[in-house]
This record gives structure tokens, C-alpha cells and sequence, in this order.
């Protein structure tokens, strides 16, 4: 092979390689944009699932409160530990 050939050959290959990396690259960013989208979106479903935790966390305190001030507290407790465990927990979120 001639000088000339090798060195076609190598800027032939080069060339292929420089592409083939160009294109990796923009499948790389594609991807991180995508996944940077997926992201936003976990957010804002983890931002409202929050929000309603609270809200339904509000709603059983002012259920626990209602019944409180009809029954009173000792009672409450009471009638509680007849039906079995209760799970304040889930009301502190």
C-alpha cells in the first residue's frame, strides 16, 4: 500500500470514529433530557402527593378533634383500644 493509501485509510477511519462518537453523544443528551423531563415530572407527582398527604392528614385530625369534643378524650381512647390498634402514625404523616 502507498503512503497516500494509509494515510486515506487513516483519515477515513478517524472520520468514522469522530462520527460514531458525535452520534453517541447526541443519543447521550437525548437521554439525559429525557430523563431530566422524567425527573420534572417525579417532582411535581411527589410535590402533590405531599399536598394531599397534608390535606388528608388535616381532614383526620379535625375527624379526631370532632369526635374529641363529643366523646372526650378519655373516652376516645378508650372506645379506641376496644376496636384494636390505632395507628396515630399515619395521622403525624
Amino acid at each position: 500500500m502507498s503512503e497516500k493509501n494509509v494515510i486515506d485509510s487513516f483519515f477515513q477511519q478517524l472520520e468514522e470514529k469522530v462520527m460514531a462518537l458525535l452520534s453517541e453523544r447526541e443519543d447521550s443528551l437525548k437521554e439525559n433530557q429525557r430523563l431530566h423531563h422524567e425527573i420534572t415530572i417525579l417532582k411535581q407527582e411527589n410535590a402533590a402527593l405531599k399536598t394531599e398527604r397534608e390535606n388528608h392528614t388535616h381532614k383526620l385530625e379535625g375527624i379526631v378533634s370532632l369526635l374529641e369534643s363529643i366523646t372526650g378524650p378519655e373516652k376516645l381512647v378508650a372506645n379506641t383500644n376496644n376496636l384494636g390498634t390505632v395507628k396515630l402514625d399515619l395521622i403525624q404523616g
